[in-house]
């Protein structure tokens, strides 16, 4: 996000962001869903079951924010947001829904033929009415375009629920919009919950019903957003992120098990069972295997594009992938994938490992022009190879019956 109330978003999408969001919202599911069945005797969790159905994803529960700049010094950004104590963030199905949007996302938009998930779509794309690209172009809206694609009913509540004004919706912060690109523009945004949208109560709708309409609402201006110049796609096929994405499918194959009931299709939620998720997991790991790895060598390229890349694997590319499979093994892939782990993470140790301070150095020490050998030792924007690999030889050392695995993970 670019602004204080997480509206306007910086709207380039990279791979590594999206199935490490996807896995925090998992624990989120998880964790929400033991509380729920640990309550289920307290003859008050009927109500708290269908708490969050009028969320569309936990922004929802915000309190309503600023209509503008004017309205700034009377609702800050310090009393803007998510209430912790609201009851409707309880409730599992709110986090199952991201994890779900954003899973069939990258299945449907970042995945290449075979299998493989693509790096990134960019934040630019053309925007006819000016002859140039413009950031976000692709993915704000004119009011006026809605009501003609929606209809004036459904955009009634449509617009009032993700905070669509005629003037446009991004002014909320003077982060917002600096440059005044967005003008008459509006980005979408959960605004309110369904159940406290004034024209919904006026409809007199079912919840559920409502549900169902911004659902079929969201299909269809995402059938007209396709009529437009798409941003520029990165068709690269990154080893380590790609291994990130096998953890959030398989994971998802495991975890969203316990849905119940199972979801429904509600754009952008596919509704499609577990095992789909499973499926993905393996064709990417598949993939992975085919193009990006060297039986003869035990060695992984970086990164494919229409070929394998010269450049060889780093240290996070080794255990982010070791870390995929060791999730696809936990989730019913078959055995075959936890041999793959165990060959990569020999290949791992040999290659990066630090005999004498521990951890392991980012480069293998093979290329000539790499003079100084770097360790990183913190979580940026993705984790270090060392906290992977750590969490990866606990975990083999727990399967496996002999080796040095926890020792190094010491």
């Amino acid at each position: 996000s670019v602004d204080e109330y997480w509206h306007v978003p910086h709207f380039e999408k990279m791979l590594y962001d999206n199935p490490q969001l996807a896995l925090t919202y998992l624990d989120a599911f998880r964790i929400t869903l033991a509380a729920q069945r640990s309550s289920s005797s307290n003859p008050s969790s009927a109500a708290a079951d269908d708490a969050g159905l009028g969320l569309l994803s936990p922004a929802g529960a915000a309190v309503e924010a600023p209509a503008g700049p004017g309205d700034r010094g009377s609702s800050s950004s310090s009393n803007w947001g998510l209430r912790v104590g609201d009851e409707r963030l309880s409730d599992p199905r709110v986090y199952a829904t991201v994890v779900r949007g954003v899973l069939d996302y990258l299945r449907r938009d970042m995945t290449h033929p075979e299998g493989g998930l693509y790096s990134a779509e960019d934040a630019d794309s053309l925007d006819p009415a000016v002859g140039r690209k413009l950031e976000g172009a692709f993915y704000v809206w004119a009011a006026a375009e809605i009501q003609e694609v929606l209809g004036a009913d459904s955009a009634g509540i449509f617009n009032e629920v993700y905070g669509v004004k005629p003037q446009g919706n991004c002014t909320l912060s003077p982060r917002s919009d600096p440059h005044g690109e967005f003008k008459g523009k509006n980005v979408l945004m959960q605004f309110k919950p369904l159940d406290a949208a004034a024209s919904v109560k006026l409809a007199g709708l079912p919840l559920q019903r409502v549900v169902e309409m911004m659902g079929q609402a969201r299909q269809h201006l995402h059938e007209r957003r396709a009529t437009r110049p798409r941003p520029a796609l990165d068709d690269k096929i990154v080893t380590a992120w790609n291994g990130q994405g096998i953890s959030a499918f398989a994971q998802a194959a495991r975890v969203l098990a316990a849905e119940q009931p199972p979801a429904a299709a509600c754009f952008p939620v596919e509704g499609c069972p577990p095992s789909t998720y499973l499926a993905a997991a393996i064709r990417v790991a598949e993939f992975l295997q085919q193009h990006v790895w060297d039986e003869g060598t035990k060695r992984l390229k970086r990164a494919y594009c229409k070929a394998p890349s010269a450049v060889e694997g780093f240290a996070d590319d080794y255990a982010l992938l070791i870390a995929g499979l060791l999730d696809l093994y936990e989730a019913g892939g078959g055995l075959h994938w936890l041999t793959w782990a165990v060959q990569l993470q020999d290949t791992l140790d040999t290659l990066f490992w630090d005999s004498n301070s521990g951890g392991f150095f980012q480069s293998s020490g093979t290329d000539p022009s790499i003079k100084l050998r770097m360790k990183e030792d913190y979580d940026g924007a993705e984790p270090a190879a060392s906290s992977i690999a750590a969490g990866n030889l606990i975990r083999l050392a727990a399967l496996l019956p002999h080796g040095g695995e926890a020792s190094n993970a010491q």
